[in-house]
């Protein structure tokens, strides 16, 4: 112990040495502790209040702090604060050893005689004079005695000054341990308890001989990683000499007396060197235990305990915390991160996930919430942070953030519940063929989250922890419940290009990904089955009306297909072995071929790769291998491809347009050997592009904010409020204007597609405003401003006339141009048709062909109807012909 008054003679030799100045020095005092709750506080704020002096610091890895007090005068009060916990103590002295621990805690509560938070913050005169070597005596034997009634023999050293260190093997530690699952096994809170002991004994409390399971947290898990729970049995606790978590003794009717464990894993991918804490809706709390080397998870006993649970996974600094991510095929770093779901049910297993973290958040966005949309009044909730602990606020978290998940997914990946374990892949079971993917949802949630993880490398080549950056876009993404990457109007990502997804191409991503996952590491159907998610027609001939002579179709595990019709010229291109694909198009070029040339454009197919990055093309039916157009830049990655399969100018290049992460805008040749077309803008400053659009020489850039800005061949077209057939050069490209003629600029916007014709386009909004969410608008010929379409409501997906709603109901919109620049628009259901998941535009069925006036002899396309063709969720495929759909064989 180091004395005051030594360090006041030692401060006064060296200022009569010459050191220093020559008045009086300040005694400076020393406190050492441990503040642990069993584990340790790692890197808590640690405060220090003297009845004169004070002092802050924070606490080590170990839980260990040490902190100076100028002008210190005992007795002094101590708060720490971290990991969920705060914690009290009270010592007599002003320097040496006080450890601030649960035990502590209920002392300063018995000595003081008010809850320990309010002692701290109300510490006055008063309070320090109860604070005594003596009362410090009286309050650890009456606090010991009545921990003996729920069956917790504490340590007879005293619990503030005695060194110790929270780590198993340890007597203090193992007596810190056994008081937490003492209390659970109570169901008290130690906050309770110290209310309690503050003003008298312990109430309520159930002897221990009949006590039957001990709550609390253990690490690893030994069950398989399905629904069902482990059996665990109470063991022996060799450092505090209770018993641990799990049943005690012959059940009922001759059961084996055990309890069940709940097995809780974190899925980034297997967690290594991570602390978990387990939070009850009535306040009881467990952790932080560390995650077991073999499978990086915890059990977690709850006994009587009731969901909801708060589960929190933290990787501490300096901790040596990763995960395992999927796309690096290693461990990355998960020091300084954490990740939280909410378990409801405690019969079965449990995850914690990207999308449960986005769950937590948008249950506590819903904190201020006071009823439903529907006018169902919820629960009052004092603090919006508590708002996990209201069950229907967690389920309408829950249900929203399910919906858009699975939106991204055919059936054959669909979730149905986020909060379930999915199968947790690590070094283990990583290895192709391995089949650790059950044949069930645990299997499919394993794939989903490792398709996620690769998906979020294409957007982030370099990154060092792809799964880690993509969790925490999504996760603010959904805070407002819609998936439209923004968090209420701001853009998510921290800088310029450092978003891991867009929303057009999301979806094809993530599906891809997830059935290579499900391919290389399932079993069972998950591992053989595979639905289309694009299927598209081309010609091998020239003329517009010739029929089709290939089908080309791409599957959910981005491989591809490409089927002869019946009697093609040639058989189609080897696809490269091991290859695989995320958007297939077809230019038919047979649309812009004028009267009489001499050398027809042959029709071009384009298949863009996983990552990418590269173009495979082919001039359809004739005896060609793939070509290969290569985008790849490691820095700057291609993050949205349009091929422009209608052009403004005949005799122009099947050019492909596209942007890249950093804004910048290129085009880059199709089947063509030239390129004769425009030149591009470059993205706004500041801005970062999301999705590159073009449709009949208009060009469009989205961004990630939502806003819009269109340049190209017909400035009346572009939804830029102006009207003529001029042209807009790139360098004078604008923001498309707010809808239905308000002020300002259109924002809200997550993608844009074709209309119903030539020169008609429109955009789908999600925002979290709900009157604009879901909705749709157009603009386009005798259309300057966009409109909004009535009649399409809560959309997910958008594809020339059709739009496909949220709950997957299929919707034909034909709109109407009224003069002045209104519209009407006519909305009716297509019938016959399962739940859809996705429509793509297929070969043109209907043409109107007029003479150029500017180039007699010169034909001019200018009416164009595209056929269209549905995806359902169960990987079913319909042609589309207004509100009529027939299914195709496969």
């Amino acid at each position: 112990m180091r004395n005051t008054l030594v360090l006041g003679v030692m401060a006064l030799l060296v200022a009569s040495c010459g050191g220093g100045s020559s008045g009086p020095s300040t005694p400076v005092s020393r406190i050492d502790g441990t503040a642990a709750t069993g584990a340790p506080l790692r890197n808590a704020a640690v405060e220090v209040k003297c009845a004169a002096g004070s002092g802050r610091t924070s606490t080590d890895l170990d839980g260990r702090f040490s902190v100076e007090i100028p002008g210190a005068q005992a007795p002094c009060l101590l708060k720490a604060e971290g990991g969920g916990s705060t914690l009290v103590s009270a010592t007599p002295a002003s320097s040496g050893t006080a450890n601030v621990t649960s035990l502590t805690h209920l002392m300063s509560a018995r000595m003081l005689g008010v809850s320990p938070a309010a002692a701290y913050a109300g510490a006055d005169a008063a309070a320090f004079a109860r604070i005594t070597a003596q009362g410090a005596s009286a309050a650890q034997g009456g606090v010991g005695a009545e921990l003996l009634r729920i069956g917790a023999q504490m340590p007879s050293v005293d619990w503030v000054s005695s060194p110790f260190t929270a780590a198993p093997g340890d007597a203090m530690d193992g007596a810190l341990e056994l008081l937490k699952t003492s209390l659970a096994a109570q169901n008290k809170t130690l906050d309770q308890a110290a209310d309690e002991l503050a003003g008298g004994p312990l109430l309520d409390i159930v002897p221990p001989d009949q006590i039957t399971c001990i709550p609390g947290m253990i690490a690893g898990f030994d069950g398989p990683l399905q629904d069902q729970l482990s059996r665990v049995v109470s063991q022996p606790d060799i450092g505090g000499g209770g018993d641990g978590p799990g049943g005690i003794g012959a059940g009922d009717g001759g059961g084996d007396g055990a309890a069940g464990g709940v097995g809780v894993g974190g899925s980034l991918g297997q967690f290594v060197n991570v602390d978990v804490t387990a939070e009850f809706a009535g306040g009881v709390t467990f952790g932080p235990t560390r995650v077991d080397a073999a499978t990086g998870m915890v059990t977690l006993v709850p006994c009587n305990l009731q969901a909801p649970v708060l589960v929190t996974f933290t990787g501490a600094p300096g901790s040596g915390a990763t995960y395992f991510d999927e796309q690096l095929g290693s461990p990355a770093s998960f020091e300084g991160a954490t990740i939280r779901g909410i378990l409801t049910r405690l019969d079965r297993n449990g995850g914690v996930t990207p999308f449960t973290e986005a769950m937590v958040r948008r249950t506590i966005a819903l904190g201020a919430q006071v009823a439903t949309d529907g006018g169902v009044r919820l629960k009052a909730i004092e603090k919006d942070v508590d708002a996990w602990r209201d069950p229907a606020r967690v389920q309408i978290a829950h249900d929203e953030v399910l919906r858009a998940v699975n939106d991204l997914l055919p059936g054959i990946y669909r979730l149905e519940d986020l909060r379930r374990l999915p199968v947790v892949v690590g070094p283990g079971n990583a290895q192709p063929d391995s089949g650790a993917l059950t044949d069930n949802q645990n299997g499919v949630y394993g794939a989903v989250l490792g398709g996620l993880a690769k998906a979020a490398a294409r957007s982030q080549p370099t990154s060092t922890a792809p799964a880690l950056a993509i969790q925490q876009q999504i996760a603010d993404d959904l805070e407002d419940g819609v998936l439209n990457l923004r968090k209420d109007a701001a853009t998510p990502v921290p800088q310029l290009g450092d978003g891991t997804y867009q929303y057009d191409t999301f979806a094809a991503r993530l599906t891809s990904e997830t059935g290579a996952i499900a391919k290389a590491l399932g079993s069972g159907s998950l591992k053989t089955a595979t639905v289309p998610v694009q299927r598209l027609k081309g010609k091998a001939g020239t003329s517009f009306e010739a029929g089709p002579s290939y089908i080309f179709t791409l599957l959910s595990d981005g491989s591809l297909s490409i089927v002869p019709t019946g009697g093609p010229p040639v058989q189609p291109p080897a696809v490269p072995a091991g290859q695989r694909f995320v958007r297939i198009d077809v230019f038919d070029r047979s649309t812009r071929t004028p009267s009489g040339n001499p050398d027809p454009w042959q029709n071009c197919f384009i298949a863009t790769a996983i990552d990418g990055q590269r173009l495979f093309t082919w001039r359809v039916g004739l005896a060609e291998d793939f070509q290969v157009r290569d985008l790849s830049n490691p820095t700057d990655p291609v993050v949205s491809i349009l091929p422009e399969s209608l052009s403004a100018d005949q005799l122009g290049g099947d050019n492909v347009f596209f942007a890249r992460r950093s804004g910048n805008v290129a085009t880059t040749l199709g089947c063509d050997e030239f390129d004769d077309h425009p030149q591009v803008a470059q993205g706004a400053a500041g801005h970062y592009v999301v999705q590159a659009f073009q449709d009949f020489g208009n060009r469009y850039l989205v961004y990630s904010d939502g806003n819009v800005q269109g340049w190209g061949i017909n400035r009346g077209a572009l939804g830029v409020g102006e009207t003529g057939e001029s042209t807009l050069p790139p360098g004078e490209k604008a923001f498309l204007r707010a809808e239905d003629g308000a002020a300002g600029e259109l924002t809200g916007v997550a993608m844009l597609a074709r209309g119903q014709d030539l020169q008609q386009s429109r955009a789908l909004l999600r925002t979290s405003e709900a009157a604009r969410d879901g909705k749709v608008v157009v603009w386009g010929r005798d259309v300057p401003v966009p409109r909004t379409i009535a009649g399409l409501d809560d959309i997910c997906w958008i594809a020339g006339p059709y739009a496909v709603a949220c709950n997957g109901q299929l919707l034909h919109a034909t709109v109407t141009a009224t003069g002045g620049g209104s519209i009407s628009a006519d909305v009716h259901p297509v019938a016959g048709v399962p739940p859809i998941w996705r429509v793509n535009a297929d070969l043109p069925i209907a043409r109107t062909v007029v003479e150029d006036p500017d180039e007699p002899g010169v034909d001019q396309v200018e009416s164009l109807i595209l056929g269209y063709s549905a995806i359902a969720a169960d990987g079913r495929i319909f042609e589309l012909d207004g509100t009529t759909a027939i299914e195709v064989a496969q």
